[in-house]
């Protein structure tokens, strides 16, 4: 099994997530940092109302499902 978290959410609890699915012998996969042509992705790809750090959350987002994760990480912290 391939999970693909994007590198933006691996700032704060990443090594977390990372270590858990290790041990949990689940293959991470991440992104790469953020560049020009990932961005012009995700403002190709989104709505215009939307902010630009989601536009290029749904880039990452796309990045991780073009290298073939079967599941894409996404959590929700209260």
């Amino acid at each position: 099994m391939r999970i693909g978290i994007a590198g933006a959410l691996l700032y704060y609890y990443g090594p977390y997530w990372v270590h858990l699915f290790e041990e949990l012998r689940i293959e991470v996969i991440t992104t790469q940092k953020t560049d020009k042509k990932t961005i012009d992705r995700g403002i190709g790809v989104s709505v215009p109302e939307i902010c630009v750090p989601i536009k290029i959350y749904n880039s990452h987002v796309l990045r991780l499902v073009d290298q073939g994760v079967g599941y894409v990480f996404v959590p929700r912290m209260v």
